[in-house]
């Protein structure tokens, strides 16, 4: 076929049968085709009308001859009958076209065809012809099988894009399958004859043809761009279809040819053509075919019923399988790969083409198993496969989003074994002594599966790096049977500082003892080291057999367990409750908890303490204490220097408390041992200075060691610390601490209530046989409060006499004084010192009693005094 559009004229020219006289007569009588016997198309001479939509004057014209047609013509034949004038008035003019046809001249007929269809194009007509030629249906050739091309010309001065302007579709069959234009279609056609009964109601034209073709086509490719899914009967209808198939058929269409008729005959033709569809499905194995959308009209709603029906027991699958006889993985990206690793394993298993969201409502119309990653660890449990199979295979399942259900996934191990799950399996890391592990139980992956992609996966199901301390931790490492000899090997591959042995190291791994028993490593003293020297012989330790002691570093089996000096306990976030199972495991923890201010706690984020105190000799142990290696973390630990505070670790049998460093307080306490650094002291509970006693109980036994009758101290220094210890107790709750027995004088110590705190200087000579506590008497009441002693003023004094000035005594003894408050004896000394104290100024005693002795010396002393400080 040639479709020509030249200036103003359209041209449609074909190969085939000339025209004839019946052809003139179909052409020209609506619904009067001269086709009759056989299968074709084009039989009721409804398709040549449409040549009207662009011309007035089309003609038909074969080398034999031809005929054209005139709307202008026949207006004028029409109007030259008289009985037909008024007809024509009343249609305005308008005569049907196609009834009289004229003799072409001149017939001509492009070459090479054997008739032309030409159509001078109305007024506005070559813009639609041009748009109607731009979006021809390369499929028309699929629809008509005898129209093997179809050459498109069109004039570049009619406006049609380059790229359109001469195109020419072809089409080759091979059977019922077709190439277009270069692309494979599969095909399937069906015959057959048609019972006459369903033929009654049809047309005079249609009862003659008990013939039919079903013919469905199916592109290998995606569906062509522009060419709409429509039922063809077997020109394009208004009847939408939702698969990628062009269904053609000879069925009943109503006079307008846009819709299918309902009824048996439609009904038979339609079953039939399901038939096809499932045949296509057969044979093409595409998955496009099954409907899964929601219907685009009732035909193909039809249609889609009946498929789904079939299609299920269609063998349409690979290796000519029903959907029920087929599996396929639903693994997401992991799924070429794994299909073609199973492919040997499992034949029902569909090629990874069919796999993925896109056909998961395809698979289940057509029944076909779906197995997730569930179901493939399963399955995969029982085969038997290399680690290099594995290897091939881990890599894919790492794309597998649910790693709950890969928990049970197959490993093997470098003994050969296969396991079940990856969790607690090992990898062997790069730069581990593989003799390290000989002898030790543990689930080691086989190499081949412990690095790149497969080692991935397999961590993140759980597997762990096999370095020394993720395999120290691991506890079959330290059972009954496993060599202690691999155990140590790799606490020392951990290299210098043994980061990364595991806290309970030392409760699993049994070592010997030099009485021929397996210890825990904890509990065995290393024979050379700090702790073996001081440990208590009653302690619950046993001592590591020589052979094993010489043969290692010490410090590996310190790293191992192994006791070399005190063990540190380190933990986070204790509770400061007795029962905490840290502190459980540390001795008098409760007392301690029990003596921490009321603010303290409830929970230390970072607790350190030294263990087993009370397991070995003292003071001895304090000098281990003390060094350089464990004095750090001696001191940051409240508890460990709260334990050395209340034990009697001290040479001698002291308490700390009972000793002090050389200075203010080396009088009162015994000396603090040498060689002891003094801060390292101070932290456990050793004197240093009367600041430092923070709590009132050490602030009054310092005030009995002060009043002891048996120490020897001067009243100086004692004084000094009478006003030092009252300030500190002055801000501090002691209301439930006693007040020291005896107190310290300038006569001595005496029992407190044989002293008197001189609050008034004219008291000091008057306090009978009471001894005088001298302090400053701003401070005198504090004092006395303090230490339960009586302020001087508190005792009974009477003035007997004036001239001498005379005062009975505490103890009722009269007493000559040279003044008593305000009344003096007249003396410059008595005098001054009435005055001074009655006004307030009793410093200036001195200056005053001078002046009164040489009024003239009283420039002088003013001159002396601006010297003072």
């Amino acid at each position: 076929m040639l479709i020509r559009l030249t200036g103003e004229c359209l041209e449609v020219a074909n190969t085939g049968a000339p025209l004839t006289a019946g052809g003139v007569s179909a052409a020209a009588t609506m619904r009067a085709s001269a086709k009759r016997a056989g299968i074709s198309v084009g039989h009721f001479g409804v398709g040549f009308a449409a040549v009207l939509s662009v011309t007035d004057a089309p003609e038909l014209i074969s080398w034999a001859g031809g005929v054209r047609w005139s709307r202008e013509a026949s207006r004028a034949a029409v109007a030259a009958v008289p009985s037909l004038a008024t007809e024509l008035e009343q249609r305005a003019g308008h005569v049907p076209v196609l009834r009289l046809p004229y003799p072409v001249a001149s017939p001509t007929v492009p070459d090479g065809y054997d008739t032309v269809v030409r159509m001078p194009l109305a007024a506005g007509a070559p813009a639609f012809a041009r748009r109607l030629l731009e979006s021809l249906d390369p499929t028309l050739l699929l629809v008509l099988p005898a129209l093997a091309a179809v050459v498109v010309e069109l004039d570049p001065k009619s406006g049609a894009a380059p790229e359109v302007s001469g195109r020419t579709f072809t089409c080759t069959w091979d059977g019922p399958d077709a190439t277009l234009d270069g692309k494979h279609w599969t095909g399937v056609i069906h015959r057959g004859k048609l019972d006459r009964d369903l033929l009654a109601t049809r047309g005079v034209e249609e009862q003659s043809r008990d013939t039919y073709e079903i013919r469905v086509l199916m592109p290998e490719a995606e569906w062509p761009e522009h060419v709409p899914k429509v039922l063809r009967a077997p020109q394009p209808t208004d009847e939408p279809l939702s698969f990628p198939a062009l269904v053609v058929g000879s069925l009943p269409v109503d006079p307008g040819r846009r819709r299918i008729v309902p009824g048996p005959l439609a009904d038979r033709l339609l079953d039939d053509i399901v038939a096809a569809l499932v045949e296509l499905a057969e044979r093409t194995g595409d998955l496009r075919l099954v409907p899964t959308a929601l219907p685009a009209g009732p035909v193909d709603a039809a249609i889609a019923d009946a498929l789904r029906d079939r299609l299920p027991e269609a063998r349409m699958l690979p290796g000519g399988r029903r959907g029920a006889d087929a599996v396929v993985l639903d693994l997401g990206p992991a799924n070429d790969t794994v299909s073609d690793l199973l492919r040997g394993d499992l034949p029902a298993l569909l090629p990874a083409r069919f796999t993925g969201p896109r056909w998961a409502a395809a698979r289940r119309v057509l029944g076909v198993t779906e197995i997730g990653a569930g179901e493939l660890v399963t399955m995969l449990a029982g085969l038997a496969r290399s680690p290099a199979w594995w290897s091939a295979l881990y890599p894919a399942l790492r794309a597998i989003a649910d790693r709950d259900a890969l928990a049970a996934l197959p490993v093997p191990l470098a003994d050969g074994r296969t396991v079940t799950g990856p969790r607690g399996v090992l990898l062997l890391g790069a730069g581990l002594d593989a003799s390290a592990l000989t002898g030790l139980p543990l689930r080691l992956a086989d190499p081949v599966v412990s690095s790149g992609a497969s080692g991935e996966l397999l961590r993140g199901l759980g597997a762990i790096d096999a370095d020394p301390a993720a395999l120290l931790a691991d506890p079959a490492v330290t059972g009954d049977d496993v060599p202690y000899q691999a155990v140590l090997a790799l606490v020392a591959a951990l290299g210098d500082g043994h980061h990364g042995v595991p806290d309970d190291l030392g409760e699993r791994l049994l070592l010997p003892g030099d009485d021929g028993e397996l210890w825990p490593a904890a509990e065995l003293l290393l024979p050379s080291g700090p702790l073996a020297q001081v440990a208590s012989p009653d302690a619950p330790f046993g001592r590591l057999t020589a052979e094993v002691a010489h043969a290692y570093d010490p410090a590996v089996l310190a790293a191992a367990g192994v006791l070399r000096t005190f063990s540190v306990l380190r933990a986070s976030d204790v509770l400061l409750d007795p029962d905490d199972s840290v502190l459980l495991a540390l001795d008098a923890s409760d007392e301690w908890v029990a003596q921490l201010p009321a603010g303290a706690g409830p929970v230390v984020s970072e607790f350190t303490a030294i263990r087993d105190l009370e397991l070995v000799r003292w003071p001895a142990a304090l000098a281990v204490l003390a060094g350089p290696e464990m004095r750090a973390d001696v001191l940051g630990s409240p508890y460990t220097c709260w334990w050395l505070s209340a034990h009697p670790v001290m040479p001698g049998g002291l308490l700390p408390g009972e000793t002090a460093l050389p200075g203010e307080l080396e009088v009162l306490y015994e000396p603090a041992p040498e060689g002891f650094d003094a801060d390292f002291l101070a932290a456990i509970g050793v004197r240093t200075s009367v600041s430092a006693l923070a709590e009132p109980a050490d602030l009054y036994d310092l005030l009995d060691r002060l009043g002891d009758p048996h120490r020897d101290v001067d009243w100086p220094p004692a004084r000094r610390l009478y006003l030092e210890v009252t300030a500190l107790l002055e801000q501090m709750d002691a209301s439930d601490e006693e007040p020291p027995d005896f107190v310290r004088t300038p006569s001595g110590a005496v029992p407190r209530e044989h002293a008197a705190v001189v609050d008034r200087p004219d008291l000091l000579p008057l306090l009978g046989s009471r001894a005088a506590l001298r302090v400053p008497t701003e401070r005198a009441a504090i004092v006395a409060r303090l230490l339960g002693v009586a302020p001087a003023s508190s005792l009974t004094y009477e003035v007997v006499g004036e001239r001498p000035l005379q005062v009975r005594d505490a103890d009722g003894t009269v007493q000559k004084v040279a003044w008593f408050g305000g009344l003096h004896d007249g003396t410059p000394e008595g005098r001054a010192r009435a005055q001074a104290w009655s006004s307030g100024r009793w410093h200036d005693r001195h200056a005053l009693a001078a002046a009164l002795r040489d009024p003239d010396a009283i420039d002088a002393l003013a001159a002396e005094a601006d010297l003072d400080s």
